[in-house]
């Protein structure tokens, strides 16, 4: 790893975070709110988390420069807060409207708005109000490598991270079976919802809770397109589920056939 340009490492490093979402896949999918999704990615970015052999901790500090590592303060917040802050903020305004990806159809919700890989996929500047795709991504954490001023740096590293907390929210829904079949379920108060969301936001709450659900590893065929392999490769159909059994598939065609 050591031989990748500094440029590219935070590029594989947000690969990395995106990609281990996927490790919370057991035989029954979840389903989230802000507060569970919040919980999940910092229990991903956690300090003492390790997947493999892969520690976000470990990666910040040898490969980044972050000496603090997850407790780096960027922008007067830590960088772990502020991968939360991703995984909460994504469900805000309309923004779930833009959720649910059907690997069938391609589409998202009803038709009338963006599937969720098609979300996270946008050029930069496209998504509104505020602007978080895979794009924008590298495009906060280009100008924070380019800025002069300390201020700008900050202000930019911190919408990356954010930015990658918000991507692997985006994936975390693509394991709840009514975002992979375009099913709505608004919420209000204590009516209404999803079910499997009701159950998560009981049940997911830290790392002893995570742990007690198995672990699928994704292993993609094309790392060049790895974010939208992450969510759909276009293999199931429909009428082949057998095929989303293997580990080179998408997590949403995964739950999905399943």
């Amino acid at each position: 790893m050591n031989t990748v340009p500094r440029n590219n490492r935070i590029f594989l490093l947000f690969l990395f975070l995106v990609h281990f979402t996927v490790l919370i896949i057991s035989n029954e999918s979840l389903a989230f709110n802000e507060t569970t999704h919040r919980v999940i990615n910092e229990i991903i970015a956690d300090k003492n988390s390790s997947y493999g052999n892969f520690s976000f901790q470990t990666y910040l500090k040898n490969q980044l420069g972050f000496n603090d590592g997850v407790e780096t303060e960027i922008n007067k917040k830590m960088i772990l807060k502020s991968i939360g802050d991703g995984g909460e903020y994504e469900d805000k305004d309309l923004r779930p409207l833009n959720h649910f990806h059907n690997p069938i159809t391609n589409r998202g919700l009803k038709d009338l708005n963006p599937s969720a890989l098609a979300w996270a996929t946008l050029p930069v500047g496209i998504q509104s109000p505020e602007s978080y795709s895979w794009d924008d991504v590298r495009a906060y954490y280009y100008a924070a490598l380019t800025s002069k001023d300390k201020y700008t740096r900050d202000i930019n590293y911190a919408r990356a991270f954010r930015g990658i907390g918000q991507i692997m929210h985006l994936l975390q829904d693509m394991s709840v079976p009514a975002h992979t079949r375009n099913d709505a379920h608004l919420s209000f108060l204590d009516f209404g919802g999803d079910d499997y969301e009701l159950w998560a936001k009981n049940n997911i709450k830290d790392q002893v809770q995570i742990n007690t659900y198995s672990v699928s590893f994704f292993v993609p065929n094309d790392y060049s397109f790895l974010i939208p392999n992450l969510f759909d490769t276009d293999q199931f159909t429909g009428a082949n589920p057998d095929i989303t059994i293997q580990t080179a598939i998408g997590l949403a065609e995964y739950t999905n056939a399943n």
